[in-house]
């Protein structure tokens, strides 16, 4: 009887070490994917301040032409 108890608590923990190395690898990779994701926010935003900025100096050159 002890040794089936002993196995049991054995196969317990064996399952138990599985779940948690699956489950940590799903946090790993979610982790990964949303550094990911806010790199990508940044430099949607970067590039959108850009072109933002591009816009509204072409703006003020043409506003400024215009006054002349």
């Amino acid at each position: 009887m002890a040794t089936s108890v002993m196995e049991d608590v054995a196969g317990g923990s064996t399952a138990t070490a599985a779940a948690w190395l699956a489950t940590s690898k799903q946090g790993e990779s979610a982790a990964r994917a949303s550094q990911e994701l806010a790199s990508a926010k940044r430099y949607q935003l970067r590039v959108l301040r850009v072109l933002g900025r591009d816009h509204l100096n072409a703006r003020r050159r043409r506003n400024f032409f215009r006054l002349r």
